[in-house]
């Protein structure tokens, strides 16, 4: 039987850079971020120049805004608590008047196009309105924590459409967690308090 010859490590090497080569070649107009303050040589030598007390300020502002951070991303998730609430209870009097007067049939279609028109609102909202926010968020805050820049993906806009189809998309009777897309919508509010 014919022996199998196996490649050489050079080659190896070789095919590896090549293919190395061209997905830096196709990653070339992906824009980058650079959060690295601490190889800032502006960074450096304005830490030196600062006084005792102005350390202790920027980082009491630091902490100031981490607090006001996290205090407005957990209003923002009652108020989202709190409209969910509200709008499930909207139709239900309607409903139970229905149902005691024995009209099954349409009780069950005005809940059924209720939850229809939330539901539609909603991926109207994502498709049309701004499709960042099509995706739970959390993949692209990685990647934008790694350095990609999405387009949009921090504008208040993506937040008021993220939080308004969260709302309807889980008063609707989607099961949707709220979890993923809180991340997304408490990176806004944090880019938006500290960016200004």
């Amino acid at each position: 039987p014919p022996t199998e010859r196996r490649p050489s490590l050079e080659s190896c090497t070789v095919e590896r850079a090549s293919k190395t080569e061209e997905a830096l070649a196709r990653m070339a107009p992906v824009e980058s971020l650079q959060y690295e303050e601490t190889e800032s040589r502006i960074l450096q030598k304005r830490r030196k120049r600062m006084t005792e007390m102005e350390i202790w300020r920027q980082r009491a502002i630091k902490w100031a805004v981490t607090g006001l951070i996290g205090v407005c991303i957990g209003v923002t998730s009652y108020l989202i608590q709190a409209a969910v609430r509200l709008i499930k209870k909207a139709p239900h009097n309607l409903v139970a008047d229905m149902l005691q007067d024995g009209r099954h049939w349409a009780a069950f279609s005005t809940m059924a196009a209720f939850n229809v028109a939330l539901v539609t609102a909603s991926a109207f909202l994502v498709s049309y309105v701004e499709p960042v926010c099509s995706a739970s968020g959390i993949a692209e805050i990685k990647g934008y924590l790694n350095g990609v820049n999405f387009p949009r993906l921090l504008r208040m806009k993506t937040g008021v459409v993220k939080v308004v189809g969260l709302i309807l998309a889980s008063s609707g009777g989607l099961i949707v967690g709220r979890e993923a897309p809180m991340l997304h919508i408490g990176t806004i509010i944090a880019a938006g308090i500290s960016y200004g």
